[in-house]
């Protein structure tokens, strides 16, 4: 009698028919995965800058979908994997350390999460999480979201009913630290022997000013909330809103006053005393927010964006002149680059302008401005470039028209080269570390490992130039120009034997030697030497063919390769037609192609996505000898070092019907996820989702030191 098996695990025809559903035709015809086999590191590649807010709500929901099947086995793991995915937005958010800095992308994905773990969100809220990984400013563009997006799609009530926790949790704690901020300035300026009451707003500004920049005074403890806080007048203050109920009425038959942000924030730290009770309570409904209390709002404000020494307020009040370069936030620099050097956005200064600028040249205060900026440039230690994005900074030097602008351009891109270098040198060590400290535990000899690690470094930056590139987005935040930006700052970074190397590929690849006369080239001979070489198609299989081919020419070993980073939106041509064209995914075929041409190992390759609202990934979570990274930020180079340095292993790669076997990192890209998110940095988080008693969180606990 036969017999039927209803698993697939047991039933290779069944199996098949599975593996094959998960396959998908990219846009140019080449095969791939229409998953990775794991939800989580479907969002942590396929999230980038671009992703609509439909697309980050349904791989969210996808991921909590995939905890609770999980959490029917064991609500340890389920717990785990909800920190997870806290941990991810936070990855996704932060920049300061090595993740990915997307604001939009973060406040989509953390307004999913609260509806499914609204407690949670709002307890992250009151410990300070938010300004923490971000600014005080992603408050107030969460906020912002509520008010102009979903606000179209729910009524006033469900409105009110659905984010008023929330929005209350972001008033109070702002109400707070606004509050603690100007307790500690009053206390400074009291010690230093004056009074506010009796000073007026410019007096105030000169005084802080005075003693901000003394060396011997102690300075207060100033967060930087007062320089995004909203102002009358401004985009914020007039889109955001939030509504107070009328004590007497309850839901569902609410009465709602719509308030502006400014007087919600104003009227939440205004408190009556009851004169019967002697206690506090909120001021009222019935009652307007009193003349004085606005009054007293914009001079805070002002006194402590005195002491802040915000830039903004000063180009504001047209005392130019007076910015402290050095205090310039980096984005700000970026932003206002043509402004500060007196110069016209389309026309470059003649030469008798070189001087003064061309945009205002009789004005002395903006005179003095560009002087300042041009002097400042030329010390790399003053330079800020932390938020900075290759990408942007190799766009804006190579469409600079003057020399002061070519020259700061120049001196930006070089500090950042020079921090990522340090980074990277950083991240080598502490490599090389874990490998020396795993070999004491375990008691086997790593120094081969060690050494790995202290040589790491060996990648090279592939930039996809396809037609496909420009579709999503304006320059200069295509694919097409963050491939080119990358591709150039890898060239920069990377390990001395393949620095000033990169490669390209369209209809035909192309390789990239950065080096001329003698000397390395600039980042606006880089930019110009890439962009000639964009194409239409994506002949992603040339490519490896080009690799294979100079290899063999050069005399090079298989051991020699350097890790290729790919810098794409992954829609790569259908290049072979033979019995696996159906079957076998394009990475499988590149596989192939080296394992026919005599390579007894297979490099790792990293697949960076570029690409918002990507069908389909390269290969499976588990696959050996590949990465998955993704988005705008140098600071993920640390973890393309992670998959060098990784374990070498072998794996079986099928060609013409036989079995190869081919050395390969152990690296997949389940592993660099991990690493991306099994951070010290995220211990802080840590310990407060370990508090909430929320859902499967309150199996949660974590008892590791706090890391900044």
């Amino acid at each position: 009698m036969t017999t039927y098996s209803n698993t697939t695990k047991t039933n290779p025809i069944a199996q098949a028919f599975h593996s094959a559903g998960n396959m998908v035709r990219g846009e140019n015809g080449e095969n791939k995965l229409r998953d990775s086999g794991s939800s989580f590191v479907d969002a942590f590649t396929k999230m980038v800058r671009g992703t609509s807010r439909d697309h980050i709500n349904k791989m969210v929901e996808d991921m909590f979908r995939e905890s609770s099947f999980v959490g029917g086995e064991s609500s340890l793991m389920e717990a785990s994997m909800i920190k997870d995915i806290f941990t991810l937005a936070f990855h996704k958010r932060q920049m300061r350390g090595d993740g990915e800095g997307e604001k939009k992308l973060f406040y989509y994905y953390i307004l999913t999460i609260y509806k499914y773990y609204p407690e949670t969100v709002i307890s992250l809220v009151k410990n300070g999480l938010f300004e923490h990984y971000g600014y005080f400013k992603d408050y107030f563009l969460i906020w912002n979201i509520i008010c102009e997006e979903d606000s179209k799609t729910m009524t006033q009530t469900a409105l009110y009913n659905y984010y008023d926790p929330l929005i209350r949790a972001f008033r109070d704690h702002i109400i707070s630290v606004r509050r603690s901020d100007l307790s500690s300035l009053v206390k400074f300026i009291k010690a230093s022997g004056k009074n506010i009451s009796d000073m007026n707003v410019p007096e105030l500004n000169r005084f802080v000013c005075e003693v901000r920049d003394s060396e011997s005074a102690h300075q207060p403890d100033i967060s930087l909330l007062a320089k995004f806080i909203p102002k009358e007048g401004r985009a914020l203050a007039k889109n955001c809103f939030w509504f107070i109920a009328e004590p007497s009425h309850c839901p569902p038959h609410m009465n709602l006053k719509k308030q502006p942000i400014v007087k919600y924030l104003i009227r939440g730290a205004l408190k009556m005393r009851n004169k019967q009770t002697g206690e506090m309570r909120e001021f009222p409904y019935s009652k307007d927010i009193p003349f004085g209390a606005m009054k007293s709002y914009r001079k805070e404000n002002s006194l402590l964006g005195a002491f802040l020494d915000v830039t903004e307020q000063k180009m504001c009040g047209n005392r130019f002149s007076e910015i402290d370069h050095s205090r310039t936030a980096s984005l700000c620099m970026s932003r206002n680059s043509k402004g500060f050097l007196n110069e016209k956005r389309k026309v470059a200064p003649q030469y008798n302008e070189e001087e003064t600028g061309n945009r205002h040249p009789n004005l002395r205060d903006r005179v003095e401005c560009r002087k300042n900026l041009r002097a400042h440039f030329t010390n790399p230690d003053n330079l800020n470039t932390k938020m900075n994005l290759p990408h942007m900074i190799a766009f804006a030097a190579h469409n600079a028209k003057s020399t002061a602008d070519k020259d700061m351009q120049k001196a930006i891109w070089n500090k950042m080269v020079a921090d990522t270098r340090e980074k990277l040198q950083v991240a080598r060590e502490q490599f090389a570390e874990e490998a020396r400290q795993a070999s004491k535990a375990s008691g086997v000899d790593m120094s081969e490992s060690v050494q790995r690690a202290l040589g790491s470094g060996n990648f090279v930056g592939v930039a996809d130039m396809s037609g496909s590139m420009t579709w999503d987005g304006k320059a200069p935040n295509r694919p097409y120009d963050v491939a080119i930006g990358l591709t150039a700052f890898m060239s920069e970074v990377a390990n001395n034997a393949w620095r000033d190397v990169a490669m390209s590929f369209s209809e035909n690849p192309s390789i990239f030697s950065f080096r001329k006369h003698g000397r390395s080239m600039d980042i606006m001979e880089r930019m110009h030497t890439i962009s000639q070489h964009e194409g239409y198609t994506t002949n992603y299989y040339g490519l490896h063919q080009e690799v294979i081919r100079v290899m063999k020419a050069g005399g090079l070993t298989d051991s020699q390769m350097p890790v290729l980073v790919i810098f794409t939106d992954g829609e790569f041509n259908q290049q072979i037609s033979d019995d696996t064209a159906f079957t076998k995914t394009g990475h499988e075929k590149i596989e192939q192609l080296y394992a026919r041409n005599g390579f007894k190992s297979m490099a790792t390759i990293v697949y960076w996505n570029l690409k918002p609202g990507r069908n389909g990934v390269q290969t499976s979570k588990d696959h050996l000898g590949v990465q998955f990274l993704q988005g705008q930020a140098p600071g993920l180079f640390k973890y393309v070092l992670y998959g060098e340095t990784a374990d070498i292993t072998v794996k079986e790669v099928e060609v013409d019907g036989k079995s190869v076997e081919m050395k390969t990192s152990s690296i997949t890209p389940y592993d660099t996820f991990r690493k991306a998110i099994d951070n010290d940095y995220y211990n802080r988080l840590l310990h407060v989702l370990s508090n909430s008693n929320e859902n499967a969180l309150s199996f949660f606990r974590f008892t590791e030191t706090i890391e900044d």
